[in-house]
C-alpha cells in the first residue's frame, strides 16, 4: 500500500469517526430532548391530577354545602309549622275562653234578670 493510499485510509477512518461522533451527539440530543418531553408531560399530568383532585374536592364541599343548606331549610320549615300549630292552638284557646266568658255573661245576665223579676214580685204582692 503506497503513501498515498494509507494517507487516504487515514482521512476516510478519519471523516467516518468524525460522522460516528456527530451521529452520537445527533443522538444524544435526540434522547436529550426526548427526556425533556417526557419529563414535561409527566408534571402536565401531575397538574391535571392535582386539578381533578382539587375539582372533586370543591365538588364534595359544594355537595356539603347543600345538604347542609337543605337541613337549614327542613329545620325552619319544621319550626314554621311548629309556629303555626303553636298559633293555631292558641286561637283555639283564645275562641274557647271567648266563649266561656259569653256563655259567663249571660248566666250573670239571667241570674241578674231572675233576681229582678223575684224582686218586682215581692214588690207587686199585695
Amino acid at each position: 500500500m503506497s503513501k498515498s493510499d494509507a494517507d487516504k485510509s487515514k482521512s476516510d477512518a478519519d471523516k467516518s469517526k468524525s460522522d460516528a461522533d456527530k451521529s452520537k451527539s445527533d443522538a444524544d440530543k435526540s434522547k436529550s430532548d426526548a427526556d425533556k418531553s417526557k419529563s414535561d408531560a409527566d408534571k402536565s399530568k401531575s397538574d391535571a391530577d392535582k386539578s381533578k383532585s382539587d375539582a372533586d374536592k370543591s365538588k364534595s364541599d359544594a355537595d356539603k354545602s347543600k345538604s347542609d343548606a337543605d337541613k337549614s331549610k327542613s329545620d325552619a320549615d319544621k319550626s314554621k309549622s311548629d309556629a303555626d300549630k303553636s298559633k293555631s292552638d292558641a286561637d283555639k284557646s283564645k275562641s274557647d275562653a271567648d266563649k266561656s266568658k259569653s256563655d259567663a255573661d249571660k248566666s250573670k245576665s239571667d241570674a241578674d234578670m231572675s233576681k229582678s223579676d223575684d224582686d218586682k214580685s215581692k214588690y207587686d204582692a199585695p
